[in-house]
């Protein structure tokens, strides 16, 4: 919880917050947070007077958003993104080097989409506990209407997936990323796509493999072993598994619940620590994967970790290995 409201004391008036923050100087970085904090406060359990605290910043943050992140106005996000990197194109996405951002254009993002659809169920959700009707009511206007955004615009029928659209000449990438998943998360997904998305997780020749959920299908034409080019990054893991979760397919959610703790396990004990993506075969070692076109040839190096055990990968292991345990 402490974290949570660590993030809030960064947060700026005009109700952006950075993607970073020092509290001995002022975050001048253009990216802001993922829209993923009022979803992870409701896992946490708040209290009414934790939710009541946190409140005014969740819905100036999405505010921001709905302000900001919208350029051409559709009712749909994007991401910041910046031509100027090379090797990160759209590090606000968190996914620095996929080829989702390949051409440097401007996307309606799946993933930011989605974000946002949960981050309104949810405020709309404390705004009912707190007896805000009209807040609710806003909130939960929202999540419908960018659900219905989401599911009309987004899925490809070409490829049985969810993709980003180019805005300018509003054509879907066709680029098959684990981002995909997402609309599971935040309910957008029809039912029948939400059957093919689950079919996806057993089919070896799109997200099916030895360690799920690659980061792009193995079938599309840029996938490479380099970070979010094909490598496994469990935090899509965890929210797929609660999407799956949402729509009845337990099977699946628990595969990949069991997957992710098998690999995170073996890898911990045979090397020290727990990694930022991993090989979606299990044949490389997580520090020998490339990051960005390089990578190390110590397996004890930290390349890939940001912090000793400290990172999306260890922060959802504790959650998916008592569910794996639980047989869920």
């Amino acid at each position: 919880m402490d974290a949570a409201f660590a993030l809030f004391a960064h947060q700026q008036e005009s109700g952006r917050i950075p993607m970073n923050g020092d509290p001995e100087r002022q975050c001048v970085r253009v990216q802001t947070q993922q829209p993923i904090i009022a979803a992870m406060l409701k896992k946490l359990e708040p209290t009414v007077d934790e939710i009541a605290a946190a409140f005014p910043h969740l819905v100036k943050f999405i505010d921001w958003l709905y302000l900001h992140r919208d350029c051409d106005s559709d009712g749909l996000m994007e991401w910041f993104t910046s031509g100027s990197s090379k090797d990160c194109p759209c590090g606000e996405s968190g996914m620095d080097n996929s080829p989702r951002f390949d051409t440097r254009s401007t996307y309606a993002a799946v993933d930011l989409n989605c974000f946002i659809s949960r981050e309104c169920e949810v405020i709309a959700e404390f705004a009912g506990i707190l007896g805000d009707t009209a807040e609710q009511k806003r909130f939960a206007d929202r999540h419908a209407k960018l659900n219905e955004l989401i599911e009309r615009h987004f899925w490809n029928d070409e490829i049985d997936f969810y993709c980003d659209r180019d805005i300018l000449y509003w054509q879907p990438t066709k680029v098959a990323a684990v981002s995909g998943f997402l609309p599971l998360v935040c309910g957008a997904a029809s039912a029948e796509h939400a059957a093919k998305l689950a079919a996806h997780v057993r089919n070896p020749k799109t997200f099916g493999t030895r360690y799920p959920l690659p980061s792009v299908s193995v079938s599309d034409p840029g996938f490479q072993k380099d970070m979010w080019r094909g490598p496994v990054w469990h935090i899509f893991n965890y929210w797929t598994a609660e999407g799956l979760d949402r729509y009845g397919y337990a099977a699946e959610a628990r595969l990949i619940r069991e997957k992710t703790v098998e690999a995170e396990t073996r890898y911990y004990c045979e090397l020290g620590g727990f990694d930022e993506f991993y090989d979606c075969d299990g044949e490389i070692p997580p520090p020998l994967i490339r990051r960005k076109g390089s990578n190390s040839q110590d397996l004890k190096s930290g390349l890939h970790r940001a912090i000793h055990d400290y990172g999306w990968s260890a922060s959802i292991y504790h959650d998916m290995l008592r569910r794996v345990l639980s047989g869920k």
